[in-house]
């Protein structure tokens, strides 16, 4: 290899064995699989026994690879917003 990134997932463990997870992002399919699968195994690892993943409607399908790591969908959010002045 060249050394260059093709791939990353980030894991980020919180307190009380919960997690955050943020969809693999890869070069091809079979590498986000396998960063999805490695998460997984990483989440396992660190006894984690919550973690979820949050994405804007239009990311869905980024969720691919930890769906098919086990990644199950639970619910639909619905985001408020509000945009302040930046002078105020």
């Amino acid at each position: 290899a060249d050394g260059s990134l093709t791939g990353a997932v980030l894991v980020q463990l919180q307190p009380g064995r919960s997690a955050v997870v943020h969809p693999p992002a890869a070069d091809n399919p079979a590498l986000a699989d396998a960063l999805a699968v490695a998460a997984v195994e990483q989440l396992r690892a660190a006894g984690v026994r919550q973690a979820q993943c949050v994405v804007h409607p239009p990311d869905v399908p980024l969720v691919a690879p930890l769906e098919r790591a086990g990644f199950r969908p639970v619910t639909r959010l619905v985001f408020f917003a509000l945009k302040l002045d930046k002078s105020l």
